[in-house]
């Protein structure tokens, strides 16, 4: 939704509630009513700008839209009822209990508010360590492929071996779990040491080295996925 559309949306929520002062009486509890009618209105409006950001997760910003219209809806109700009960003689509720009815919906929904930006926030902080993770996995599985040009380079009786012992590394590492736990930083600095090595071991023409550097990575990799699924369990 564009921004002026946003601003309309609330303009005629807001006259909308104005037609209240026009069909009642004017009480304190008209004026409390509106108050929090204008609070939800503004609540609502931010949530929809946030929905439409461009910048921003359609499913991490549906939640908040969501608690808004649940506010508003509160606040009307609550408002309605009082509002109702006293134009209609029935009970005039002391504009004092209205307003602290009024303040604990806030409060209630600003709890949940506070709630669901705490989970966005460790969801945000989780995804952004497995991207950056995951490029520094694949960065190493580049490394890896790359060398696969190379075993041309090495003795024709030796790169059948090579060649599937790359392949079988770089498979290793593409289907690794890309998450590094305290249980595996050391594991990590060890393969990506062993990539390197394995690099210059073919580029120095070391057939039998790249293969017992290719044996030590597996090794290491199938360590490291069993370590992190224990970390997890």
């Amino acid at each position: 939704m564009k921004k002026q559309h946003i601003v309309i949306l609330g303009v005629l929520l807001a006259a909308l509630a104005a037609l209240l002062f026009v069909l009642l009486p004017i009480t304190a509890n008209l004026v409390i009513a509106y108050v929090f009618w204008l609070i939800g209105i503004a609540f609502l409006l931010v949530s929809v700008f946030a929905l439409g950001a461009k910048d921003k997760s359609l499913l991490m910003e549906l939640p908040l839209f969501l608690k808004a219209r649940s506010y508003l809806v509160l606040t009307a109700v609550i408002s309605g009822i009082v509002l109702l009960l006293e134009n209609l003689g029935v009970f005039t509720l002391p504009f004092a209990l209205h307003l602290v009815a009024q303040v604990a919906a806030v409060l209630v929904i600003g709890i949940q508010v506070t709630q669901l930006n705490l989970g966005k926030s460790h969801i945000e902080a989780v995804g952004a360590k497995v991207a950056e993770a995951r490029g520094a996995l694949v960065n190493l599985v580049t490394d890896v492929n790359a060398l696969k040009n190379r075993v041309e380079e090495l003795p024709e009786d030796a790169q059948p071996k090579v060649r599937k012992a790359i392949a079988d590394v770089s498979d290793a590492l593409r289907y690794s779990d890309p998450i590094s736990t305290p249980a595996v930083r050391e594991l990590d600095g060890r393969i990506a040491s062993g990539v390197a090595a394995l690099g210059r071991a073919v580029s120095a023409k070391q057939a039998d080295e790249a293969l017992n550097l290719a044996k030590t990575l597996l090794a290491d990799i199938k360590e490291r996925n069993e370590r992190n699924k224990n970390a997890k369990a």
